[in-house]
């Protein structure tokens, strides 16, 4: 099986026409699609409205938290000071657009 997914190009619509995407073209495309709608600006949105409306005795969900382990997460290995492998590299470098 991985013999042929060095083999096989998705093809996607565009506006232009089709256009063909290597196997780690369309893994950055959806992480960088599942990446954002983490962040997307009305989720963030609501966990601000959330924070300004809990009670003060209550540890709110708030945007640093969900910055704060998103950046664990992605970078975890490189604190850690092992090396990355592809994946690894292509989610930081999609993350550090934002």
């Amino acid at each position: 099986m991985p013999e042929i997914i060095n083999k096989v190009f998705a093809v996607r619509d565009a506006p232009d026409g089709e256009r063909y995407y290597s196997p780690v073209s369309m893994l950055r495309i959806y992480q960088t699609n599942a990446i954002y709608a983490l962040i997307k600006t009305d989720r963030l949105m609501r966990i601000t409205e959330n924070e300004v409306l809990a009670d003060k005795d209550s540890e709110p969900f708030t945007e640093q938290y969900v910055f704060d382990r998103l950046f664990d997460a992605i970078f975890a290995n490189t604190q850690k000071g092992k090396s990355l492998d592809m994946f690894d590299r292509i989610t930081q470098k999609t993350t550090s657009m934002f």
